[in-house]
This record gives structure tokens, sequence and C-alpha cells, in this order.
């Protein structure tokens, strides 16, 4: 995502095996981790996080978390959840600006505040590759538009995973 900062060393993506290793290195010097992207892989690297004893902030531009994936009821009870094991979910939050300061990152964010973490997960920017679907003549959004039951607009394929859209909730 553009967001000024990404280059520190305190800022961590998830991409190759070497971007896994340096995570885990950095992983007992941290114990307060912003995630920029509320996705499948920021959910999950903020639930494992927090089972570990880990104090996570996590931040996304969409008004909900899982905002490909969820909606209504589904999304509430899965905010609740995250809730439960400590996350805090800064929804329709953009990050504008990273910092390092002290051994620490400042988050600047769209709503004006400042949060001060030890490291940052950038876990968004990445979009599904709807290309083939679109050639095939499925209805694509941000992702291959599917239904509650993962019908995509011909009734015989079905779709799931990160390159799905659910219906009405872009």
């Amino acid at each position: 995502p553009p967001i000024s900062g990404l280059n520190s060393s305190r800022v961590f993506f998830l991409w190759t095996m070497e971007d896994a290793v340096r995570l885990r290195e950095n992983l007992p010097k941290t114990s307060t981790i912003g995630i920029i992207g509320a996705g499948i892989l920021g959910v999950e690297a903020a639930v494992d996080l927090a089972n570990q004893g880990k104090r996570v902030i996590l931040f996304d531009r969409e008004d909900r978390v899982l905002p490909l994936h969820l909606a209504g009821e589904p999304e509430r009870r899965y905010r609740q959840f995250l809730q439960t094991k400590g996350i805090q979910f800064r929804p329709g939050v953009s990050v504008s600006a990273l910092v390092e300061r002290d051994h620490r990152m400042d988050i600047s964010t769209s709503a004006g505040e400042t949060v001060s973490v030890d490291a940052v997960w950038v876990m968004a920017g990445v979009a599904p590759n709807v290309g083939l679907a679109k050639s095939a003549g499925l209805a694509c959004g941000r992702g291959i538009l599917v239904d509650s039951y993962l019908t995509t607009s011909d009734p015989d394929i079905l779709a799931c995973g990160n390159c799905v859209e659910i219906e009405g909730h872009s």
C-alpha cells in the first residue's frame, strides 16, 4: 500500500520464506504489534500473535474485518471473537505514515491518531487476480463475485478463498 515509512527495519512483510524467518527472529523483541490489513492473512496473524500474549492492533481501511469474506451477523460475531482475544480492531482507518522513533514505530492514521508499537506487520495490498475468471465470463468486482453458498455467476462454478467477494459486500 502507498504508505510512507514502509522501508523501516521495524516493518515486516510476509512474501517469502526469508520474510517468515525475519518475522520469527524479531518476535521475541516485540510486545505490541500493529497489523495493517484485516483480511485473511492479517486476521490469522493477529489471532496467532494474541495467542502468544502479544498486544495486537489491527487496522483496515474497510469498515469491517475480513471485508471480502464476511458481512452482517457473521462479521459481527467474528469481530467479537477478536475482542475476546484482546485484539483491538480499528475499522475504517487507513494508515497514512509509519515513523521509527526510539526503537518503536509510530503509526499515523486517517483518524488523526498516532499509535506507538514495537513492530508493524503489513498484511495488505494484495488484490486477487481475476483475469481468468473474467475471461471465463464470471462476474467480478474486486474479487470473483459469489453468493453465500460460494456460487459464482455461473451456477456450475463455485469459488472460495482470497479470490472471492461476497456479492453486495465489497
